[in-house]
């Protein structure tokens, strides 16, 4: 995807959003929540070879509408969301995310179904350098078993621009359960596995030894980069409900990060939030 395509999707998504919640047919769904999470496998470029221990407190909004087309079966929907992350340590790394997805909801025999999406996430950091535009396409599958359900996804996804971190594309699929014994409890655990590339120019600080008769010196330069990795992870998550409209959930995730060079890098993230759901 071309800058062209992210450009025309930023401007088409908005404009479907708005006819969706003008209907009256259309109904409108969403959520808010906030919560803290930490990081032990935590990369200030996307990039990088190396991690750190960092944590941070994050706020988010989403809101969506869908509206069922040629029958029942099938639905548009359009969904729009906000994420403030603002770190402990990395002030520089404090971002705000706004993102969009126009998909396409079909439901299968005994209650499966499946979903099509097209997105667009913006990413805006305090440092502007780093600031992103990454599109995607999603296909999800869901199939319910009692009080279990099934979801799987893969995707792609593609960043338009990006100076710190070189060009981006990536691809990967997934798959989780979740298991709800009691109206008010979800147990869920899932794995995934992905592949990144980056290509393009990476800032980096470098210093430079000046001899017996100069001092050190630091510079900025370029350096290229063409690099793939392949990420493997899992998680473990609780959600529960404390009223209809308002829960509480905590997560645990595990990820190994393996470069074609260099050493193998792995971590974990925790996180507990505290959400509305209307």
């Amino acid at each position: 995807m071309n800058v062209v395509t992210i450009r025309a999707m930023a401007v088409i998504l908005p404009l479907v959003a708005a006819g969706l919640c003008e209907s009256a047919a259309a109904r409108v769904f969403g959520s808010l929540e906030s919560g803290y999470a930490s990081f032990s496998d935590f990369r200030a470029v996307a990039s990088e070879r190396q991690t750190i221990s960092e944590s941070a407190y994050f706020s988010a909004a989403n809101v969506g509408a869908y509206r069922a087309v040629g029958g029942r079966r099938t639905a548009v929907l359009v969904k729009m969301g906000f994420q403030d992350v603002r770190f402990d340590e990395s002030g520089q790394l404090d971002n705000r995310v706004v993102n969009g997805d126009l998909g396409l909801y079909h439901r299968l025999g005994s209650g499966s179904s499946v979903m099509l999406l097209g997105g667009l996430r913006r990413l805006e950091f305090e440092d502007s350098d780093r600031d992103d535009r990454i599109a995607s396409a999603r296909l999800q599958f869901r199939k319910p078993f009692l009080t279990v359900e099934w979801r799987n996804e893969v995707y792609y996804e593609q960043g338009a621009e990006t100076t710190l971190s070189g060009e981006y594309a990536g691809y990967g699929l997934s798959s989780s359960l979740s298991w709800s014994p009691h109206s008010k409890w979800q147990f869920s655990l899932g794995i995934g596995a992905n592949r990144n590339r980056y290509d393009g120019s990476v800032q980096v600080v470098r210093e430079t030894d000046g001899g017996l008769l100069r001092p050190p010196r630091r510079e900025v330069v370029d350096v290229e980069i063409d690099q793939s990795e392949d990420v493997l992870g899992g998680f473990v998550g609780l959600k529960r409900r404390l009223r209809d409209w308002l829960y509480l959930s905590a997560s645990a995730a595990h990820r190994r990060i393996r470069p074609e060079s260099g050493d193998d890098l792995e971590g974990e993230t925790y996180s507990l939030a505290l959400g509305v759901q209307f």
